[in-house]
């Protein structure tokens, strides 16, 4: 079961009744295995196939009494541990095949085992303050820069911004690092919660960090600072209409000027994200319909990428309809542009400025291997045009045909 909420996997295994509050503890396993059979047909760097694959294993146990938990929002016990284990494995597809900034598969990354996660959590004030301490990640489960939509496509361009990902070594899939996040719901019954953390500088590239438990924290390597804010807007019957959040992030390292000039004290980036339902908006729309947009933006003397955009349309429930297994089928286009001030290998500027991904996904349940609702068994076909493969001018678009399978346990 992947864990989609702070605490949701905390909940008592028994016959608790809905709205009561157990105090016992509780202690809940997380199983979930994805592979990726990826084919360049055409364009990139040359034709070819490759895998890349994701186990994760993990751990958490809950403690104290828990909201109600007819509320599917509120799921949280006053205090948590958890922990979890990851193994990626595969090969460098995109940089073989494609050579493509973002990555086909955001599943790669240099085969290891790494320690994923190990942290505390507690809530406080009526669960308004919420409170983790230990080894984490930003752009996982209850993160900053979420985009529910946007979470099924298989390009990594899709989840952490490009801008932070080639401008931050940060705590990001594959790495994490000691953090202290902060959750808090300042008005009562309202839906919206700021967000605020601060991380260890360089946690180290995943090469230099194989295992994550590069936990040092010397002041030369600085710190992270991340801010949020989260609004959930919702219908006077309780629908969803929308997730809006805009948050920035400092890092007080210094940073090489990309032109080489001076080094930089600090690099910093702002960013936006919208997650709305079409139904809303335009009477007679089907009601999974969700347009989501992401946008980011940092310095162009410090970070490769300058710019980064996303917008696309996904449809849940458009033939399987069941509660908890209904399928998705989404279409986005994420776009990046490099800094005019960025050069190449040889001290060169790029001749091309921007990378294009265009992604046409389709996730499905096969219910037939499933068991009641805790094994989860997805298949998700996807098919990705790349428009200037590495921001590089004649490099030709790369067209790559990809098939994912999910089990979750």
């Amino acid at each position: 079961m992947v864990l989609r909420l702070p605490l949701a996997a905390v909940l008592v295994v028994g016959n608790t009744a809905l709205g009561e509050k157990s105090t016992a503890p509780a202690a809940r396993t997380e199983f979930e295995y994805d592979g990726d059979f990826l084919t360049n047909l055409s364009g990139g760097l040359e034709k070819g196939s490759g895998y890349d694959g994701y186990l994760k294993l993990g751990e958490t146990i809950g403690f104290g009494s828990w909201q109600d938990p007819d509320d599917k929002d509120n799921y949280k016990r006053e205090f948590a541990i958890h922990a979890s284990v990851i193994y990626p494995h595969g090969e460098e597809f995109s940089q073989k095949y494609v050579g493509d900034v973002n990555g086909v598969s955001n599943l790669y990354v240099s085969p290891s085992l790494r320690l994923f996660s190990l942290w505390v959590e507690g809530n406080f004030i009526q669960y308004s303050l919420s409170v983790r301490c230990g080894i984490w990640a930003l752009d996982k489960a209850n993160g900053f820069w979420q985009s529910d939509a946007a979470g099924v496509f298989l390009n990594g361009g899709f989840g952490t911004f490009p801008v932070i990902s080639n401008g931050l070594v940060a705590a990001v899939y594959p790495v994490s690092s000691p953090c202290v996040r902060v959750d808090w719901a300042p008005l009562d019954k309202q839906p919206l919660t700021l967000r605020a953390a601060v991380f260890s500088g360089d946690v180290g590239t995943p090469a230099e960090n194989p295992h994550n438990t590069k936990w040092d924290l010397p002041s030369a390597e600085g710190a992270s600072f991340f801010v949020e804010a989260i609004y959930k807007l919702k219908s006077a019957h309780g629908d969803p209409v929308g997730t809006y959040r805009i948050g920035g992030y400092y890092d007080t390292m210094h940073f090489d000027d990309l032109n080489g000039g001076n080094s930089h004290l600090g690099n910093q980036g702002l960013y936006a994200v919208v997650d709305q339902y079409i139904q809303p908006l335009i009477d007679g729309a089907p009601s999974g319909l969700v347009a989501f947009a992401k946008v980011a933006g940092a310095p162009g003397d410090r970070n490769l990428v300058n710019f980064s955009a996303e917008v696309g349309l996904s449809q849940t429930a458009l033939f399987f309809k069941k509660e908890g297994r209904e399928d998705v089928i989404a279409i986005g286009a994420g776009f990046l542009n490099v800094s005019d001030e960025a050069r190449d290998s040889s001290g060169n500027a790029y001749p091309t400025h921007n990378e294009t991904v265009i992604e046409l996904t389709y996730q499905a349940h096969l219910t037939d291997l499933e068991r009641g609702n805790d094994f989860t068994v997805l298949l998700q076909p996807d098919f990705q045009y790349i428009i200037n493969p590495g921001a590089v001018h004649g490099q030709p678009n790369a067209l790559v045909a990809g098939l994912r399978f999910t089990v979750k346990y």
